[in-house]
């Protein structure tokens, strides 16, 4: 309420003297003055408005972005977790500070600070980002940017490419939702280890039951060879018999479809006579 009265004031004053100025050196009607100059002004002032919130507003975006690019170029980083890094929509993040306080004689704007977590995964370890950052003279800047890694044999190590201990150990908003982020980091660790585990059992598994029968398959073969054998010239025999039955059959069957057919051709030409 307090800031909207005084930008309401101030562009009162800003509007009057404005027209007062432009009424001296160009000779206009007085309504066309006063909502032109009071045009001008307001317009002014939501640009000098946007450009002050811009200023002070924290991008969360923008510091994930950052974050990402110096993990991505730390070489401490990469030599622990592998390159390249990949960050997740997955984040949590918490806005503190800001407003006004009275400092001495006068008054002093508190700097706002983003508390924020994500994961980020790289080929060799898992880790868990924090970071706090607040925006000074227009440009953000990081106070705490700290990777815990949860290596893929479930040791843990944190690299620090801002700030220290101190900052870390100090509390936070987010530091209740620390802990849940690298358990789930390190559970998906041991979940992969378990995955690689039942398929190795299942190739093994695989390859008994494939070895099992072929030995099977071979004493089957060996065993019944003989009796194939001296079977195998009555099947012969009998497969010759039962195709020289079907060829008579067929022999048969065309001569007896040749002679109703010249028998049919008989009648019709006696008809015709």
């Amino acid at each position: 309420v307090i800031v909207g009265l005084a930008v309401s004031v101030a562009i009162y004053y800003v509007w009057r003297t404005t027209y007062g100025v432009v009424s001296l050196f160009l000779d206009l009607s007085e309504t066309f003055a006063e909502l032109g100059v009071l045009a001008v002004t307001v317009a002014a002032a939501l640009g000098l408005g946007l450009y002050v919130r811009e200023r002070a507003r924290i991008n969360p975006s923008k510091l994930y972005r950052m974050a990402m690019t110096k993990m991505n170029t730390s070489p401490t980083v990469l030599d622990v977790m592998g390159a390249p890094l990949t960050g997740s929509h997955l984040q949590a993040s918490v806005l503190s500070g800001g407003g006004v306080r009275v400092k001495g004689y006068g008054l002093k704007v508190r700097s706002k600070r983003l508390h924020m977590i994500f994961p980020v995964s790289g080929p060799e370890a898992r880790g868990v980002v924090s970071i706090e950052a607040k925006k000074k003279r227009g440009r953000h800047k990081f106070k705490l940017l700290a990777v815990d890694v949860v290596r893929n044999d479930g040791h843990e190590e944190r690299i620090f490419l801002e700030g220290s201990d101190s900052l870390y150990n100090r509390g936070g908003i987010l530091s209740e939702l620390r802990d849940p982020f690298l358990k789930v980091a390190a559970a998906q660790s041991m979940y992969e280890r378990e995955d690689d585990e039942e398929d190795a059992e299942t190739q093994r598994e695989l390859g008994r039951g494939g070895s099992a029968a072929a030995s099977a398959t071979g004493s089957s073969s060996s065993g019944s060879a003989g009796p194939r054998s001296q079977l195998g010239g009555s099947e012969a025999e009998a497969e010759e018999a039962k195709q020289l039955y079907f060829y008579e059959w067929g022999w048969e069957m065309l001569l007896t479809q040749m002679s109703k057919l010249k028998m049919k051709v008989k009648q019709s030409q006696s008809l015709k006579v």
